[in-house]
């Protein structure tokens, strides 16, 4: 029953700010292409000399079952697109919700219609949810049609020089299946406990740009080395974000005062 009022509320939602909005909608239909598809290439492509030189100094760790076959250029190529497109397909679901889920709270203030949905007969939990939802939905669709997309565009090139799939590595393909979910619920309750607690979208929309910070940390301790590009780190990774995803949750249930909210309309 719960979920159901909560998929009323995202319906209700979706329609209200996605389906109004041009700048999100270009965005849902333009970045799967441009980050799932000519990013990706254009990397792919002007890298491939890089599988012909000679790579010193730079240890990286095993990422495909024939690792030891392949020349330290190539190990390096694999490491290198596998980092890169990981990385432009993991800030998708940050980046999506933010615009979204900062209109949430911070929209219905500006449009002076967050008093009759205060004042709906659900409970806090179920219009909380039913928020997330409206952000959550479409950031999971982009996101993972952006990864299906440049899976697809990377082996093309890269099946063509070695003779089998290149991307993504295991530990890449786990941050893909778990912790792309996790990564947009994360922005979207952090969004969401933002914008109920400012007036305008664009302040709420100014505050929600620390959320990509996971995905910085991830890709510049790999760059420079502090991590390896790992099972184990990834693991910890996940456990990281499972723990701040379930930590905002509870703060956003415990923040959330519909009296305070219409005192601040």
């Amino acid at each position: 029953m719960r979920f159901r009022v909560s998929m009323i509320v995202a319906r209700k939602e979706f329609k209200e700010i996605v389906l109004r909005s041009r700048l999100i909608l270009s965005m849902i239909y333009v970045l799967p292409v441009v980050f799932g598809v000519v990013m990706p290439c254009v990397l792919a492509w002007i890298s491939l000399p890089m599988i012909w030189a000679p790579i010193t100094g730079y240890s990286i760790p095993p990422l495909t079952d024939n690792w030891w076959l392949i020349p330290p250029g190539g190990q390096f190529y694999i490491f290198f697109i596998n980092l890169y497109a990981g990385l432009l397909n993991l800030v998708q679901p940050l980046m999506i919700p933010v615009y979204i889920a900062a209109d949430s709270f911070a929209g219905e203030k500006e449009r002076k219609t967050l008093e009759p949905v205060l004042a709906a007969p659900i409970t806090d939990f179920e219009l909380l949810f039913g928020k997330a939802l409206t952000s959550l939905i479409p950031a999971l669709t982009v996101s993972f049609l952006s990864i299906s997309l440049s899976i697809i565009a990377v082996n093309i090139i890269g099946f063509q020089v070695f003779g089998f799939i290149i991307y993504p590595v295991v530990p890449i393909l786990l941050l893909y299946i778990i912790g792309v979910p996790l990564m947009s619920l994360l922005t979207v309750f952090a969004m969401v406990l933002i914008s109920s607690k400012v007036n305008r979208v664009r302040e709420a929309s100014q505050v929600g740009g620390v959320v990509i910070t996971p995905v910085l940390i991830l890709f510049f301790t790999q760059i420079f080395g502090v991590v390896e590009l790992s099972m184990v780190t990834v693991t910890i990774y996940i456990l990281v974000l499972i723990l701040t995803v379930a930590c905002l949750m509870f703060a956003s249930l415990k923040v959330f005062n519909r009296r305070r909210l219409i005192e601040m309309i």
